[in-house]
């Protein structure tokens, strides 16, 4: 049974709560074509691109560079990326699990799956804040990084100068990056979760009606 069929269930009336409990159950648990199903394929996708990301940085560590410059500026960026990824990991790791909780109900059906679906929410809002606390982050790695360089090179006024305009240009440039990346994670967050989120609530809340 899916979702538009539980919903006119619902609203024709037909009272027993026995069926209520089995819809909202079947609705979970279909092993394809649930949204909790798509969004544990989403989570397991996502999972695998953090683990080919892990694998990227972590090379990066131990590959040759062609300056000893650009060296420490890719070990730098790759040991703030590789940090990131563990934390996504467990990110993952806790998702996929409170979805899989989804289609097991302890205690009263309603309030488990209204349980859960706020859980995932909160993980959601606290993935999507540390993905743009992430973008600050690395651009000051890289300010810091060319700070040092350009002392190393200029001194005085030329040394000031340049750090006025290279200050300049990243802030420019990581401002930019930061709106730009808010707005693809809300529509990202929204593909892969958000819209069955979104689903799901509005089921419980005819239920509750």
């Amino acid at each position: 049974m899916d979702l538009d069929n539980f919903r006119r269930q619902w609203q024709q009336g037909q009272p027993s709560e026995t069926l209520d409990a089995a819809a909202l159950s079947q609705l979970l648990t279909r092993r394809s074509t649930s949204p909790v199903a798509k969004m544990l394929r989403n989570a397991w996708l996502e999972s695998g691109f953090n683990v080919l990301c892990f694998l990227i940085f972590g090379s990066v560590l131990t590959a040759p560079a062609a300056t000893q410059s650009t060296l420490g500026l890719a070990r730098s960026i790759s040991a703030a990326m590789l940090v990131l990824c563990v934390v996504a990991g467990y990110y993952y790791y806790h998702k996929v699990q409170v979805l899989r909780q989804l289609r097991q109900a302890n205690g009263p059906l309603r309030d488990h799956v209204a349980r859960q679906l706020r859980t995932l929410r909160q993980l959601m809002h606290l993935y999507n804040l540390g993905t743009l606390w992430s973008i600050p982050a690395v651009f000051l790695i890289v300010l810091g990084f060319l700070g040092v360089q350009l002392s190393q090179k200029l001194a005085g006024q030329k040394l000031l100068l340049s750090l006025v305009i290279t200050t300049g240009i990243v802030l420019v440039v990581g401002g930019a990056t930061f709106l730009l990346m808010r707005q693809t994670m809300r529509w990202y967050l929204q593909r892969l979760y958000g819209q069955y989120l979104d689903r799901l609530e509005a089921a419980l809340h005819e239920l509750g009606e």
